[in-house]
């Protein structure tokens, strides 16, 4: 955790040092919703960017009378530290925004910084280990449907997430470098009404991949069972169970209800491991009142052109 603190640090003093010495125009820099307090009121907005940095400034020794103003009015703001599990980073990256203010402040810079929420799309990091929880879902389920074996996903699934599609990030990444006017940073994300649980990303993912269990029953009212079955399950991607029964209706219907039951579901839970942060909800006002009529892709589309890519490239996708 310390490493990732230095070296984050380390990258944002020299990257816009850089800048600074070449006379770079523009610089836009990524944070990232960890930064804000793990206890706060939701959703989450840029006002509540610069608090809990007073101190840190006086360290670094970039503080001006107008910076120390600025910070001294938004103390309140930040007014707790982010969730454990990225603790480190996430400090580093609220640093981000301390940087441009100087910058700003004392050379008269136009450098800022956009929070993206969770970013997905082609070419991403689908490694099962570190990579964003969609990309690893999806490799994971990629890997299962191959296997014929559930989708394990950690958690119990409840923690809820925006997802945004990374052309559409891309888009709004050059209208930032282009047209947006702030030091202040910008919140890029769909509405909160976007927001979806992991359990319901992981849905997605199983729609999207094409993995499902499959049950074809066929059968005469008769006389009593006369069973013949079969499991086939070659390289679908689903199990599929097809069987032929001459029985009455009524043991017709308990044979399938117990063929039901005892297939192994798609998705399973493993709840021993952590769930982490619960909700990041994050307003986009701001960014809709610059781009009213942005058009954001929608979520199963986007996740489908994902998954299809991965498919596609799984032999050189990074993994």
């Amino acid at each position: 955790m310390c490493v990732l603190q230095r070296n984050n640090i380390y990258i944002n003093d020299n990257v816009l040092q850089a800048a600074h010495e070449v006379d770079a125009v523009r610089v836009v820099s990524c944070l990232s919703t960890c930064i804000f307090p793990d206890k706060t009121t939701y959703p989450i907005n840029e006002t509540m960017v610069t608090g809990h940095v007073w101190c840190l400034c006086v360290c670094m020794c970039v503080v001006d009378s107008q910076l120390q103003s600025y910070l001294f009015l938004n103390l309140q703001i930040h007014n707790g530290p982010p969730h454990e599990s990225n603790f480190g980073y996430s400090y580093a990256k609220r640093m981000i925004d301390v940087h441009n203010r100087a910058y700003y402040q004392q050379r008269g810079r136009c450098y800022t910084a956009v929070i993206p929420t969770n970013v997905f799309g082609p070419h991403d990091n689908f490694n099962i280990e570190d990579g964003h929880v969609l990309p690893g879902l999806i490799h994971k389920a990629y890997i299962a449907q191959k296997e014929g074996s559930p989708l394990v996903v950690w958690g119990s699934g409840t923690p809820r997430r925006q997802f945004i599609y990374s052309l559409d990030l891309a888009r709004l990444f050059l209208w930032v470098l282009r047209e947006y006017p702030e030091v202040d940073p910008i919140i890029l994300s769909v509405g909160e009404e976007e927001e979806v649980s992991i359990k319901e990303a992981a849905e997605a993912v199983v729609e999207a991949l094409g993995f499902k269990g499959q049950v074809t029953v066929s059968f005469q009212l008769g006389a009593w069972p006369d069973i013949q079955l079969k499991h086939t399950h070659k390289h679908s991607p689903s199990r599929s169970l097809s069987f032929i029964l001459t029985c009455s209706l009524t043991h017709t219907l308990s044979v399938v209800v117990a063929v039901f039951d005892s297939l192994t579901p798609v998705l399973q839970y493993d709840t021993t491991k952590a769930d982490g942060q619960f909700k990041k909800t994050a307003s986009n006002a701001k960014l809709l009142r610059y781009r009213p009529n942005f058009t954001f892709t929608p979520f199963k589309q986007a996740l489908k052109e994902t998954c299809d890519w991965f498919v596609a490239n799984y032999n050189t996708a990074r993994k």
